[in-house]
């Protein structure tokens, strides 16, 4: 729904659109505004972005799976394929 509002319908992602979806699946639309207004996740969102920036992570899209980086970009459906089967592999431990 998201990217279909912003690339077909040019929904840009600002405050008064996000309150409006978060409404249409179940949020409070004043709610959402007043939170994304106080911007007091800002720090949190900011450490995390640096942390992933330091993993490796440097494209969007990237994929990270059970805590593991995997791969950045479009993939073929086999690469995801292969990406859920390593992730499902208990992992030996010597």
């Amino acid at each position: 729904m998201c990217v279909h509002r912003y690339f077909e319908d040019g929904d840009y992602p600002d405050t008064p659109n996000l309150a409006t979806r978060a409404a249409q699946v179940g949020f409070d639309k004043d709610e959402v505004s007043a939170f994304l207004n106080s911007r007091s996740a800002e720090a949190v969102v900011q450490a995390q972005a640096a942390d992933y920036s330091a993993q490796g992570v440097s494209g969007v899209p990237f994929f990270i799976f059970n805590g593991q980086p995997m791969f950045s970009g479009a993939q073929s459906e086999d690469t995801f394929l292969q990406a859920f089967e390593k992730i499902s592999k208990p992992s030996s431990s010597k």
